[in-house]
Parts: structure tokens; sequence; C-alpha cells
């Protein structure tokens, strides 16, 4: 059913932005989130966070944002369960690595420009 659910919002999205807006309006997203949050489906996500290709570090945390922005009231159980599964840990640490790029290019691009 879980694998189901995906291919299905998969195909529904797959249109022009006239078409993922009216399956946004349709109501049908926040149906689908809080049934892929109900069959634990964020633990498997947050470890895609530990994988070394950038493009799909950014769509897990595009993702776990837009999962916690739907969630409404039940937010801080999602960002709990992130936090337990070590989303959280792997989210800062990318933002420390990412940060340490940016300041060592800095570094470099200053020492050869003085």
């Amino acid at each position: 059913i879980l694998v189901d659910t995906v291919w299905a919002l998969s195909y529904l999205t797959d249109g022009g932005n006239e078409q993922i807006q009216m399956v946004i309006d349709s109501g049908v997203v926040p149906l689908l989130v809080e049934f892929l949050v109900e069959q634990n489906v964020i633990p498997p996500f947050c470890n895609l966070l530990s994988v070394k290709d950038s493009q799909v570090v950014q769509v897990v945390l595009d993702g776990l944002k837009n999962i916690l922005i739907m969630a409404g009231d039940e937010a801080s159980t999602i960002a709990e369960i992130i936090e337990e599964c070590g989303g959280l840990c792997s989210s800062v640490s990318l933002l420390l690595l990412h940060l340490s790029f940016w300041f060592t290019l800095g570094m470099s691009l200053k020492n050869r420009h003085p």
C-alpha cells in the first residue's frame, strides 16, 4: 500500500503547475503525509541524510520541512520522531559541514586576493 501511495502521488504531480495545484487544492496531500507518517517512513527518510549525494540530502531536508509544515498540530510529535531517529543530528552535522566549506572557500579567496 505504501509504495502504491507514493507512486500515485508521484503520478498525480507529474504534470504541469496546474495539475500540481489541483492535487494541492483537492486536500489529498495532508492525508497522504499523515498516512506516510503513520507508516513510519520518517526514520528511513532520515537515514537518507547520511548519503554522500547532495541532491538526495537536499530533497530529504525539503521533504522533512514540508512534512513538518503539513503536520499542523502534530508538528512537535513529528519533530520528536525526527530527533529520535537522528535526523536532527544529521541535519546539524550537514549544516556545520556546509558552513565549514564556505568558510574555507572564503578564506582561500581572501588569501589569493588580499
